[in-house]
Formats: C-alpha cells, structure tokens, sequence
C-alpha cells in the first residue's frame, strides 16, 4: 500500500504509475464497485499506518489504453475490473440512455442498430491495453487480446 493523495476524489483522472486501481466499466455495478473500491483503499491504508490513511488509488470510468495502465509497474499495482454478461450490460446500458432522453426511440430495430455500432466489442476495448484491440478482433487475434488483458 502506498500513501494516497488527501482528496482522492480531485486526482481521478491523473495519470498514476502504481497503486490500488478499479477500472469502471459501464453499467457493471460500477458506482458501487467504486464504494467498495474507495472502502478498501482507506480500511488497508489505516491498518498499514501509511501517510494519509488510504493507499494511493483510482477509480474511474474509461479504457485501459486510454488511461495508460500499459505504464504500471506491475509489482506495485493491484488493477481490477468488474465483467458483466455482455447481453444484459448492453440492455441495461441501452435502457439508462433511454432514461435520460438520449434516446426517443425503443424499438427493435433502434436496439439492433445501436448494438451494432461497436457495442459487441465492449471489453476487449475495455481491458485491452493494446489499441490495434479497437478493431473488430478476428478469432485469431481474440487469444493475443486476451493475453494482453491478464
């Protein structure tokens, strides 16, 4: 563990090298992974005593690649998502924009063309940490993916 920052809620965002990291999918119980997440940061922090009470983390929304945890120093670091079966995340992430009026639509046919728009990739764009990954993979490459995941 090391020693976090004091308001962690202000540093999400900033580039991080090492530390406790959650990497929030969409519509995955995401806010209250986040909780959990938060929880376990500040409960290990003050069992080790470090500076600050909580260990230095993040917990936020986007891509692996985007936030460059190919970077980490992975002796230092503990990075760990939440995966949903795929159907019933998309329904309940199609659904949410439905909610906040985003969508006017809810018919067959709008549910079929929005979860043909890149939707069927969503975690290996996710936890990928290689960006040829945002291509459509083929059969072949969904094995090299996955190895870059783990």
């Amino acid at each position: 563990c090391f020693p976090g920052e004091l308001d962690m809620e202000n540093v999400q965002g900033r580039p991080i090298k090492r530390g406790f990291i959650y990497l929030k999918p969409f519509k995955c119980a995401s806010t209250t992974l986040k909780g959990v997440a938060m929880q376990i940061s500040r409960n290990v922090g003050q069992r080790a005593g470090v500076k600050n009470g909580r260990c230095l983390g993040r917990w936020e929304h986007g891509y692996a690649v985007q936030r460059r945890y190919d970077r980490l120093a992975k002796a230092e670091t503990y990075l760990w998502t939440m995966v949903r079966e795929p159907t019933k995340r998309y329904v309940s992430a199609f659904f949410f924009q439905v909610s906040r009026g985003n969508m006017k639509s809810t018919s067959d046919g709008k549910f079929i063309k929005e979860i043909n728009r890149g939707h069927a990739n969503f975690y290996f764009h996710l936890l990928s940490l290689d960006e040829t990954s945002w291509s459509a993979p083929a059969a072949e490459d969904r094995t090299r993916t996955v190895a870059n995941i783990l």
